[in-house]
């Protein structure tokens, strides 16, 4: 009998196979060769799609895809567009923008928006750009701030999916506004300006762009309560990290001199600062009724200029909202309220003129 596998059917033999990639080599039967030869083809056309995605999505956006039409292109696009007209109204400005001679680049752009809006101008920054942007047929916000050319390469700096990660309530001026006025909420800020969103560089050659935005009584129209501050950071190479927010700041007028009166109109609020320390039982307290036919109290508050401090002091906070015209007065006096018949420490009388 001859040696093990002599005059064996070939499908009984295990052949082996070598193939080398790179410094690796790998060996196995038919079987294992052919799936190995499946294996490199897959990999191999997923590197070339994945090239070819990386080099679609390499161009840079720049000034080319800015466009400014004539007054005209918002009316044609009415008469072409408006409901009942086109089925979808996205796609029938993207063909009165080429009708209206709108360059390729400033097409694609819009695509890249979602077919609503047109970039009027670009900022170059470095890594990460600026675009600024128009949307003809919102009701309310019609310019808007991007930064491009980074990683993603368009960002929406009004993006809610990106806002609302930011824990506001992290933020004590925040927390004492949503205290107090209970429907805040955020909206953009100017987008019109050319400075709507300003950069800064960051350690390790990372970049930081930061814009403004609005805390609103619970709707457009309502009531400006204050302003906040939110950075979107970049790393060195242009990955966007993350969007935080920096500061919040109130809007509100502040009085703390008895001698400027204090004038608003109705609807709007205003605030009382004065200094106590409650560490010695003494805090301010209403000497009578508040006019409630002009003004009415909204919330109070103390706050520590020093927490955790034995006998540090702070400031008292009064919030009133202006409801109907007239002239009245705020007194306030410093007291220890559980102290019958002794006269107040302090006595802070503001006059008060609302006027529509």
């Amino acid at each position: 009998m001859g040696s093990r596998g002599e005059g064996a059917p070939q499908g009984l033999v295990a052949k082996l196979f070598v193939i080398r990639i790179g410094q690796r080599t790998f060996k196995g039967n038919a079987g294992e060769r052919r799936s190995m030869k499946r294996l490199i083809l897959c990999m191999f056309v997923l590197l070339y799609l994945f090239a070819g995605y990386a080099s679609a999505n390499d161009k840079r956006i720049g000034p080319d895809a800015v466009w400014n039409p004539d007054s005209s292109f918002r009316q044609r696009v009415l008469e072409r567009c408006s409901a009942g007209k086109a089925p979808d109204f996205g796609a029938c400005f993207v063909d009165v923008m080429k009708e209206s001679g709108a360059p390729s680049e400033a097409i694609a752009f819009t695509k890249r928006i979602g077919n609503v809006g047109y970039m009027t101008a670009f900022q170059t920054s470095g890594r990460i750009d600026i675009a600024h942007i128009f949307y003809p047929f919102r009701a309310n916000e019609n310019y808007g701030c991007y930064l491009i050319n980074g990683d993603p390469p368009v960002i929406d700096i009004d993006d809610n999916n990106i806002l609302k990660k930011i824990n506001l309530t992290k933020n004590k001026a925040y927390e004492e506004m949503l205290r107090n006025f209970p429907k805040v909420n955020l909206w953009p800020g100017d987008r019109y300006a050319a400075d709507c969103i300003k950069g800064e560089d960051l350690p390790e050659n990372g970049k930081r762009f930061i814009a403004s935005y609005r805390f609103l009584d619970g709707c457009h129209a309502c009531e400006s309560l204050g302003t906040a501050r939110i950075a979107f950071d970049f790393d060195s190479l242009g990955a966007f990290v993350g969007a935080r927010l920096l500061e919040v700041e109130w809007a509100l007028q502040e009085f703390s001199d008895p001698g400027l009166e204090i004038t608003a109109s109705p609807g709007q609020h205003f605030i009382i600062i004065l200094d106590s320390n409650r560490t010695t039982g003494y805090q301010w307290v209403t000497s009578s009724p508040n006019d409630n036919a002009i003004i009415k109290l909204v919330g109070k508050e103390y706050r520590e200029l020093q927490p955790g401090r034995i006998g540090a002091g702070g400031n008292e906070v009064w919030i009133f909202e202006a409801v109907g015209s007239g002239k009245t007065e705020i007194v306030l006096n410093y007291v220890r309220p559980w102290e019958k018949n002794v006269p107040p420490a302090k006595t802070r009388t503001f006059k008060v003129n609302i006027k529509r």
